[in-house]
């Protein structure tokens, strides 16, 4: 079994050399081709002995140990892989345009190509509560307005133990918005003066009524001095008529007795229409007192200064009667 083993491998050399010496694309290097010495030796050992060994006689040539393995020739490319295939031409676009915007040029979706420019920003004008605004694509720019508010005017006004209210208006929008009054709180500082200022008043119009009284006393007393001195005149008028004969003379002193009659009788009128003038002012001014005067009263009623008193009367005048 050995020998035959031997024999099959002395056999594969054989063909691995041939085909080493057939192939034209290689060079065949001698140093690695096994001498004939190697050969016959081994032959010998073969036929001689029939040991599994092989003895190699010696050489001065270089050898390489022998192969199983048989060289595979190099394969060739497929031709089909080494040839480049055409480059093939870029097809027209047909575009699907997509409007322009405010700040994009009309562009089409599918190849990103532009045409013309931009829109631009259609701005509407800032209002008191939104800034300056594109009415296509609602960007804003800056800031609002802001309300150009008028002055607190009073709806309701507010009063002891009871809220008020108030309220303003932008001029631009016309928006309002109201707000409360705090509600007032018992004043009795307020409260004392007005009383005093009330006592003061009322003692004033009293003394003028008084005044009114004395002074149509008074026209009175004259009217009745008046009559008195009517009736004296027309008994001396008697007396003359009476004692005097018709003559120069009588009509002398009844004249002397009018004239004197007409001169007293008119200080009584002139006296009369003083005081009738006296009471028609002093009327007047009970209908409207004259404030000073009654501030001096409440100033002499509270034993307070004056400048004291002024500033209640200025504080608290919306409430005095």
């Amino acid at each position: 079994m050995k020998r035959i083993l031997l024999v099959l491998l002395a056999f594969v050399m054989l063909l691995s050399l041939c085909a080493c010496g057939n192939d034209d694309t290689q060079t065949t290097d001698p140093s690695t081709k096994p001498s004939q010495t190697t050969i016959n030796s081994t032959q010998q050992t073969l036929d001689g002995t029939g040991a599994i060994e092989t003895t190699q006689a010696p050489t001065d040539e270089p050898t390489t140990a022998p192969t199983d393995e048989v060289a595979t020739p190099p394969t060739q490319a497929p031709t089909e892989a080494l040839t480049t295939p055409p480059t093939a031409q870029p097809t027209a676009c047909s575009h699907s345009w997509k409007d322009a915007t405010c700040i994009a040029p009309k562009t089409c979706s599918k190849c990103g190509a532009t045409e013309g420019s931009a829109a631009g920003h259609s701005w509407k004008d800032a209002t008191c509560t939104t800034a300056k605004t594109c009415i296509t694509c609602n960007k804003t720019e800056g800031s609002a307005a802001g309300h150009m508010w008028g002055t607190w005017t009073t709806v309701t006004a507010a009063e002891v133990g009871k809220a008020g209210q108030e309220k303003h208006t932008c001029s631009s929008c016309m928006q309002s918005e109201t707000r409360e009054i705090p509600a007032l709180q018992e004043d009795y500082t307020k409260k004392w003066f007005v009383v005093q200022y009330d006592i003061a008043k009322q003692q004033y119009i009293h003394s003028l009524e008084k005044s009114v009284t004395e002074k149509e006393n008074q026209i009175a007393d004259l009217r009745e001095s008046a009559s008195a001195l009517y009736v004296s005149y027309m008994q001396e008028v008697k007396n003359i008529k009476e004692r005097y004969p018709n003559s120069a003379t009588r009509d002398i002193m009844l004249q002397n007795a009018k004239d004197n009659y007409n001169s007293s009788a008119q200080i009584y009128t002139e006296k009369i229409d003083v005081l009738e003038n006296d009471i028609t002012a002093i009327e007047a001014e009970i209908s409207n007192p004259n404030v000073d005067n009654i501030l001096t009263i409440v100033t002499q009623n509270c034993n307070i200064s004056s400048k004291e008193t002024y500033e209640y009367y200025y504080k608290y005048a919306d409430s005095l009667s």
